[in-house]
């Protein structure tokens, strides 16, 4: 048998090594992906978790380039969106396209009050429900129309609320039902929206409604605003003398509040 030169013998033992080497690799690839999965899920897990949106952020997109997920996509898109870096949020909303994720999106943007992205997304997803929501903001009417022989629970649901105010001829009463079933529903950017145009308008309900709004987010001044222009408007409204009672109390106004007391009392035994 022939003697290998020591060029021959390194280059034979460098191929045995590469060869080795690859083997090996495809051999691990299996157990590198699982352990990229998994660290990846664990880094999704504490950024869910974590109240600081910068922190949580670094984590999403460290799980992100660990394993590609359309939920990551999502939730990155969600907190750079929320911060106010919409090009950011469009270069991660763009991976989503599966339908579930797709109606996470058109929520989230829906929530934001921006109908005219979750309009687009809806458009991919075809989804029902949203479908029959977004008509429903604008055009309850045709709505009510739209989808007649449903399945979806939501959407009936819709539609039979759509059904307790259709025939009532009077705009302003309309809308304000609109507003109320968003706000109920979560979409307080989109129940604000629909409110607006009354803000400058002699119209008790809305009013109501937009002090009810801004009590739940905390903001009591702009509460108490509203609720003393629905007073104004409706001098024997004991519902609303008592929210803003709740509001006075909240701003631990004493006086005003020591004076509302007085007139939900005298309401209380006579309304009139």
């Amino acid at each position: 048998m022939k003697k290998l030169s020591k060029k021959q013998y390194l280059i034979t033992l460098s191929g045995v090594i590469v060869l080795f080497l690859g083997v090996l690799f495809y051999i691990s690839q299996p157990y590198i992906k699982n352990w990229r999965s998994q660290y990846s899920s664990k880094l999704e897990s504490t950024a869910d978790l974590n109240p600081d949106k910068q922190k949580a952020l670094l984590q999403y997109r460290e799980a992100d380039f660990l394993s590609d997920h359309e939920s990551l996509s999502l939730k990155i898109g969600k907190l750079y969106d929320d911060t106010g870096k919409p090009e950011l949020a469009e270069k991660y909303f763009s991976k989503v396209k599966s339908e579930n994720y797709l109606n996470d999106l058109t929520e989230h943007y829906l929530k934001n009050g921006n109908i005219e992205k979750a309009k687009s997304i809806v458009q991919k997803s075809n989804d029902e429900y949203y479908n029959t929501l977004i008509l429903f903001i604008n055009d309850p009417k045709e709505a009510a129309q739209k989808n007649k022989d449903t399945q979806d629970s939501k959407t009936k649901e819709l539609k039979q609320y759509i059904e307790t105010f259709i025939n009532n001829p009077q705009k302003e009463y309309n809308d304000t039902a609109i507003a109320l079933y968003l706000y109920k529903n979560g979409y307080t950017n989109l129940a604000l929206q629909k409110l607006e145009p009354y803000l400058n308008k002699d119209y008790k309900d809305a009013f109501v409604l937009i002090g009810d709004i801004y009590y739940k987010n905390g903001l009591y001044n702009i509460s108490a605003t509203a609720y003393e222009k629905s007073i104004a408007l409706d001098k024997y409204d004991l519902e609303a003398y008592k929210k803003l009672g709740e509001v006075y109390q909240k701003l631990e106004n004493k006086e005003k509040l020591a004076e509302i007391s007085v007139i939900i009392d005298r309401l209380e035994i006579n309304p009139k």
